[in-house]
């Protein structure tokens, strides 16, 4: 199965991608689609949050866990946490200067025969 995703940076301008993805891959991986597609370096810390409706952060699901409280990216499967029900997650990159992305779950669909995953099909700016 393929999720397609979108995913828009929050700042003052309009950025944003949909990306497909395998539903297969692991939370550490998507992090590392997210920073290659918006040509971000990759060399601070993350988390995803589990978030609902109204845009607010709930569980944290680190890249890194210090405290052995919670699962991290490499542990948990996009299609666990990611479904049409529980469509939303926030993303923030960089702790320091809390970049925040918001990820909304769009639809699932049948892999197309030929198309190389993840696959950008939709960008807007820089």
């Amino acid at each position: 199965m393929i999720y397609r995703v979108r995913i828009i940076f929050d700042n003052d301008k309009d950025i944003l991608r949909d990306i497909e993805l395998e539903s297969s891959i692991n939370l550490e991986k998507f992090h590392k689609i997210i920073l290659k597609s918006f040509g971000i370096v990759g060399n601070e810390l993350a988390s995803f949050y589990k978030s609902n409706e109204r845009w607010e952060f709930n569980e944290e699901i680190p890249l890194v866990n210090f405290e052995k409280k919670s699962q991290t990216m490499e542990s948990i499967k996009i299609s666990s946490i990611l479904t049409l029900k529980k469509n939303k997650l926030l993303y923030v990159y960089d702790y320091l200067n809390l970049n925040t992305f918001f990820i909304e779950l769009v639809e699932i669909c049948e892999t197309i025969p030929n198309t190389k995953y993840p696959n950008i099909i939709f960008s807007e700016g820089e």
